[in-house]
């Protein structure tokens, strides 16, 4: 593909706006940095008849995804992703398929505030690509899409708000999809799954926020009445921090960290045989995680006690790798400020709901 067929695909893809039919059945990819989780919708005009879901590694690729990549080390490990998305659907029997939409780990984009004046008809800008380079982007292109406004627009606000990621990732993940036989419909931006899967179970009149607490970024969210009020990478240390740690700690392996995070619970009477209780040495780890995250939710709690003075938050939506291990949601509900609850939806009363890391994936297959 030539570059100028490459930024049209990447403008059909990051299409602010998508139509689906109310009969339809559809997939939605939320390819994490650790785990990518795939989930099938069915639906019948507007009730959901069938849902199902897996998550593959997308470790399986290279282990050096796990850290912050770049194009060159990706390419290879995002067509073996890419090839075993294809396997997972196909593998599932999942019948005609009619829409496929995916996201992208945060972990390989960033969010920037830009002054009000300047445009997605302006990429070049000189203080807009000044403001980029303060990201440490290499010299590639780069892929800008523009976060919503805020609801009111003689509020104040620091400037418009737009998320970037090198431009070759996106257009790799497309052209390892299409080789491997999948034509993504829309390719999203994880903000915007986050909201959408937080209108899935909040309060419409209450100020709800989510926080996506994955395995190499922490991204938190907050809406009020099915709005956007604004989005943030936190800055405290994500997942594969506490997994590095436990490696070092117990001298195992990352998957074997990963899946000890996962089972570790604090109170005995709440471990299954399944699960293992946290010792000392583990709780000091887990509860410095938990701290820093605390930290940063205080900080935002009181943004949006400014922002919005007369509408309380009153719940922490949890959702990724870390709504789906217990001791840390423990930890995390003894310091919080507020009730933190995981993440969880449920599609029809007939089928179960889903696990928290599912958020993404969830409002992928939901659509518009």
């Amino acid at each position: 593909m030539n570059s100028t067929s490459l930024t049209n695909t990447l403008q059909r893809l990051y299409q602010p706006h998508c139509w689906l039919p109310r009969r339809h059945a559809a997939i939605g990819v939320d390819v994490g940095t650790y785990w990518t989780k795939i989930l099938w919708l069915n639906n019948n005009w507007s009730a959901v008849r069938e849902a199902c879901w897996v998550r593959i590694p997308t470790t399986l690729a290279s282990t050096k995804m796990l850290d912050r990549p770049n194009v060159e080390t990706l390419r290879p490990g995002l067509d073996r992703l890419a090839q075993h998305v294809s396997q997972a659907i196909s593998k599932a029997q999942l019948g005609s398929l009619q829409y496929l939409a995916a996201a992208l780990s945060m972990a390989w984009s960033d969010i920037v505030s830009v002054d009000s004046e300047e445009s997605l008809t302006q990429p070049s800008s000189p203080a807009l690509q000044k403001r980029l380079a303060a990201l440490g982007s290499t010299n590639s292109k780069l892929c800008i899409a523009e976060l919503p406004k805020p609801i009111r627009a003689n509020e104040c606000f620091e400037g418009r708000r737009f998320m970037c990621l090198p431009e070759q990732i996106p257009l790799d993940f497309v052209n390892a999809m299409r080789h491997h036989h999948l034509e993504l419909d829309r390719l999203e931006g994880a903000p915007w799954c986050l909201a959408r899967s937080l209108q899935l179970v909040a309060d419409p009149d209450q100020v709800e926020v989510l926080i996506d607490w994955g395995y190499s970024a922490v991204t938190l969210v907050a809406c009020y009445q099915q709005e956007l009020l604004f989005c943030r990478k936190l800055e405290c240390p994500a997942l594969l921090g506490i997994v590095s740690q436990l490696q070092q700690s117990f001298q195992l392996s990352t998957a074997a960290a990963a899946r000890f995070l996962e089972r570790m619970s604090l109170s005995p009477a709440n471990t299954p045989n399944s699960e293992r209780r946290a010792d000392d040495k583990c709780v000091r780890i887990l509860n410095e995680h938990a701290s820093l995250l605390n930290r940063e939710i205080r900080v935002a709690l009181k943004y949006l006690a400014w922002r919005m003075p007369t509408v309380p938050c009153q719940r922490l939506w949890i959702t990724g790798g870390g709504a789906c291990a217990s001791a840390l949601m423990e930890l995390l509900n003894q310091q919080s400020p507020l009730p933190c609850r995981a993440w969880s939806w449920q599609p029809a009363a007939h089928l179960p709901a889903l696990p928290a890391d599912m958020a993404i994936a969830a409002a992928l297959a939901q659509g518009e």
